[in-house]
């Protein structure tokens, strides 16, 4: 079922609320200038302290406790240091992180210690939210001896209007949004909440989205690019994802003519190490080119998967982090001698679960001109009983290879081609964690052109998710948002035009279904918000018109951050 409501900018100003921080209780310690420092604190590891040894601290031999001795502001920071406490603070508001509340150091201190004042951080709204995009998947290798195509793509980056957001977070004005280019490139700025930045990238650079302050809450971006172009022909869309030290990217393949591009972004101020593991249908594939890849502070690195593991047919990659976050993705580039077969960039699919949810495959109304594949890997040391139906807008349905071992540390790929017309989910269940993709390819003849789109199995949508809306220049390209459900759901779509005004469609996703919204032509974003239930969601944008046949590219959507854990803050010196 779908409501619609229109909404008008709103004008309204927002109320702010300020902290409010209690006034400490005066410090009681030593007052001819010693630091009040005392040895005997326990170690972290469980040894015994230096002062053990000797019974200081100790009770007596009656029973009685021992002189307590305080300790002064100056042992206060020196102890703070030692229990590396400033790193829990500082760590409470990076990205979408999160802190659980409370911090109690009474062990530490002995009985005879004053009860604590409580300092609560009482706005719940996050501060700050750094996005990467990964710039033109296609340029930026290290080798000069590699010839590289051009390469356009737009990056747009904009945040969550009021109406998207939950009633009771309140949305504020005061922050900024900002647009840069990495390494070195130019950068734009805005603090109105309803703006919409735009930059196009042509050369070897990514970038970065920076959203402080009230702008931080539901700031989100995507990339795009669109040709036409003989050999470079392809539709792809990317959401812009914050930096992680984990990721699974599952594309690629063996045929003569396709090329796979891993792109690295480090949005951060400090070089990081990467770690590329390759798996494929027999295990892991020795990639010593992989081990050791530094990515540069406020830079990206381009790595051709060739150069780390030839001839693998279905290639599932691993890409862990040290030293800081990385944002990892995948581009896939398919060309039959001068026939173009596809173009595709695809983003990180969930972490290994049981259970998974592909939220959008688009098959052909002709099935006889497309086909699918799910892949799946096993990272784990057992072997995985795999099982895979689709989730229609009528309810589950079978697909012919409904149930299938893979083994332990290897990769599989499912054919899925019997799925219905229209654009379907795919539930995946698992006896052992698991992560996988969709692969969809269309094909309007044997000697025309092709197109393939990668969908990963997403996280489901629990606060809110957005993208901007692609618009060619002169392309017209169709959107349409798939929400799909293991159980029932109901949310929210808002969209919002070129003159800021919003609508509000209420759609339910019933249990085991999918259900596809037209975006409007006019949506210059689009923001999905759970009432209830727990939905996955993708955009799928099509180029129905384009020579050669139908162009499409999947975007999945991500849960977007509103919100941070308080810490609740407890003195503990005397």
């Amino acid at each position: 079922m779908i409501r619609r409501r229109r909404h008008e900018p709103d004008e309204d100003p927002i109320r702010t609320e300020e902290l409010v921080r209690p006034e400490p209780e005066p410090w009681e310690g030593n007052d001819d200038g010693d630091d009040g420092i005392q040895d005997d604190l326990p170690d972290p590891d469980g040894d015994a302290a230096p002062g053990a040894a000797s019974g200081e601290g100790r009770p007596t031999a009656d029973g009685e406790a021992p002189a307590v001795r305080r300790r002064g502001r100056g042992a206060a920071v020196k102890v703070l240091a030692f229990l590396g406490f400033g790193a829990v603070v500082t760590g409470l508001v990076l990205g979408a992180g999160r802190i659980p509340g409370g911090l109690d150091l009474s062990d530490y201190l002995g009985p005879d210690v004053p009860e604590p004042v409580s300092v609560t951080v009482t706005d719940p709204r996050v501060t700050e939210t750094v996005l990467s995009c990964p710039g033109p998947e296609q340029v930026g290798l290290d080798d000069p001896t590699v010839q590289e195509q051009r390469m356009v793509v737009r990056v747009l980056a904009g945040v969550a209007p009021p109406a998207a957001l939950p009633e009771e977070l309140d949305a504020g004005t005061d922050g900024q949004l900002t647009l840069d280019l990495i390494p070195d490139g130019p950068s734009q700025r805005e603090t109105a909440r309803d703006a919409v930045l735009l930059q196009d990238i042509e050369g070897a650079e990514a970038a970065r989205i920076t959203a402080t302050g009230d702008l931080a809450v539901g700031a989100t971006g995507a990339q795009w690019h669109l040709s036409q172009a003989a050999e470079r022909r392809g539709l792809t869309a990317a959401p812009c994802l914050p930096a992680t030290t984990e990721s699974w990217l599952l594309a690629g393949g063996d045929e003569p003519g396709r090329v796979e591009r891993i792109v690295l972004t480090n949005p951060g101020a400090n070089p990081v190490t990467v770690r590329v593991q390759v798996f494929g249908a027999e295990g892991e594939l020795p990639a010593p080119g992989g081990q050791g890849v530094v990515v540069p502070p406020d830079g990206r690195r381009v790595l051709l998967l060739d150069a780390l593991a030839s001839g693998e047919s279905t290639p599932a990659i691993r890409v862990t982090s040290t030293g800081g976050p990385v944002a990892a993705v995948l581009g896939d580039r398919w060309l039959e001698g001068t026939l173009d077969r596809g173009l595709e960039l695809t983003v990180p699919a969930a972490a290994p679960a049981e259970e998974l949810l592909v939220p959008a495959v688009p098959m052909p109304h002709d099935l006889a001109a497309g086909s699918a594949q799910l892949r799946v890997v096993v990272p784990g040391e057992n072997d995985a009983i795999v099982q895979v139906r689709a989730l229609t807008g009528d309810g589950p349905t079978r697909v012919e290879h409904d149930v299938t071992v893979v083994d332990a540390g290897s990769v599989a790929d499912i054919d899925i081609s019997d799925l219905p017309e229209g654009t379907q989910a795919l539930q995946v269940t698992s006896d052992e964690p698991v992560t996988a993709a969709a692969r969809m390819e269309r094909r309007s003849g044997e000697d025309l052109p092709s197109e393939m789109a990668w969908v990963p199995a997403t996280e489901p949508v629990t606060e809110l998710a957005g993208a901007p809306v692609f618009h060619h220049d002169t392309v017209p390209v169709r959107t349409q948002l798939v929400l799909a459900a293991i159980e029932p759901a109901r949310v929210e779509v808002v969209t919002v035009d070129a003159e800021g005004g919003t609508t509000t469609e209420e759609v339910s996703v019933p249990e085991a279904s999918n259900v596809t919204v037209r975006v409007p032509e006019e949506a210059m974003s689009v923001w999905v918000r759970p009432v209830s239930g727990a939905p996955h969601a993708a955009l799928v944008a099509f180029d129905v018109e384009a020579e050669g046949g139908t162009m499409l590219a999947g975007l999945p959507l991500q849960d977007l951050p509103l919100t941070r854990d308080l810490l609740d803050v407890r003195p503990w010196l005397p």
